[in-house]
């Protein structure tokens, strides 16, 4: 297990570089289900390759969550 920084939203964060960009959300607080978009350094990824995706040490990772309302 490989602790990296990456930049989360703006902000220094920690990531484990073993894990699938799904699982990070997860450990990061974010629930499966939950509607999500992620950009990481500046690239849309669809929700369908998170699975596939691993985080490299730098990464800029914008997480965006969907809300209803007004």
């Amino acid at each position: 297990m490989g602790t990296i920084e990456i930049s989360l939203n703006g902000e220094q964060a920690d990531a484990d570089d073993l894990l699938a960009l799904s699982e990070q959300l997860q450990a990061w607080g974010y629930q499966e289900d939950q509607p999500l978009a992620v950009s990481i350094d500046g690239r849309l990824i669809p929700k369908g390759s998170h699975p596939q995706v691993n985080l490299a040490a730098g990464s800029r990772v914008e997480v965006f969550c969907l809300r209803q309302g007004g």
